[in-house]
């Protein structure tokens, strides 16, 4: 299987060097790490796309270096970033009545935790096992990082401008801050909602018809290929139904939950997950949601 994210680090490679527009296999190689026959077969995929040209007749099946050239096209491929979109990252500035504190260069699975503890008007919420605390919050703002900067440089120029706060009790970035390396996106996140506002009038809030620790291991996945934020989505909106009652959309939202289990297992359809598995019945012994 190619490797996407490695394609990108040869672009990355090539694109890095304005005054060289010819480039041998072996020479990228050497410089990222790779061997020079991985190398090879992703010159060739950049090649067969049109986003770079061949400049030499060797074979990827050979151990000779493969020539590329750089055209326009090679440039686009790499800003665009065509071949490997990296994750999003965000900073988060949070000020409870007792301190205020930071939370940098962290995932959307991460950001989907604090926001799930937000509205559900939680005390804390734990991070690669470090416990946060939000109760008797004041503020929570969340900026997308999409300016990568040296964070040691940067609180030297923040501190000049009163934008980096360093008492006894706290050391933080303030928002003004985190805005000028990323997009202030609360709004789009949390738009209005009040905190805790998902446990109001939510009927019986301890009937769950998909558990909560459950639903805490999907937020922690970080998996390049599978986007989980709709199946995350749907099993919130299934706990919900099931809370007021309303057992004909837990219905239906289950049987759409259920389309998302053959793309993870690499199948085209549910009756070919469940043929897969031969003996009792495969709903019986996979299909649960506690």
């Amino acid at each position: 299987m190619i490797n996407n994210q490695k394609i990108h680090q040869v672009l990355e490679y090539i694109c890095s060097k304005e005054n060289q527009s010819s480039f041998e296999t072996d020479e990228i190689a050497d410089s990222l790490g790779f061997s020079l026959s991985e190398t090879n077969i992703l010159a060739r995929e950049i090649i067969n796309n049109g986003d770079a040209k061949d400049c030499g007749n060797k074979d990827t099946s050979q151990k000779g270096a493969v020539c590329l050239l750089k055209i326009a096209a090679t440039m686009d491929a790499y800003n665009t970033s065509k071949y490997y979109q990296p994750e999003q990252k965000f900073n988060v500035f949070i000020k409870t009545v007792s301190r205020s504190y930071n939370l940098l260069d962290i995932p959307e699975a991460a950001v989907s935790i604090i926001v799930n503890a937000y509205r559900q008007g939680k005390d804390t919420f734990t991070l690669s096992g470090e416990k946060f605390w939000i109760n008797k919050l004041f503020t929570i703002k969340i900026f997308t990082y999409e300016k990568q900067v040296n964070f040691d440089e940067f609180e030297e120029n923040c501190k000049n401008k009163n934008m980096w706060i360093n008492s006894r009790l706290d050391s933080y970035y303030t928002p003004e801050a985190l805005a000028l390396i990323g997009e202030d996106v609360t709004d789009k996140i949390i738009g209005n909602s009040e905190f805790g506002e998902a446990t109001k009038d939510k009927g019986n809030t301890d009937d769950k018809f998909v558990d909560e620790t459950r639903l805490d291991e999907l937020r922690s996945i970080n998996d390049a290929k599978y986007d989980l934020t709709k199946l995350i989505r749907l099993c919130e909106e299934l706990n919900d139904n099931y809370s007021r009652k309303n057992y004909l959309s837990v219905g239906m939202i289950g049987r759409t939950i259920i389309d998302h289990i053959p793309p993870i297992l690499n199948s085209l359809s549910f009756n070919e997950v469940a043929n897969n598995y031969p003996g009792q019945s495969f709903k019986k012994k996979h299909v649960t949601f506690k």
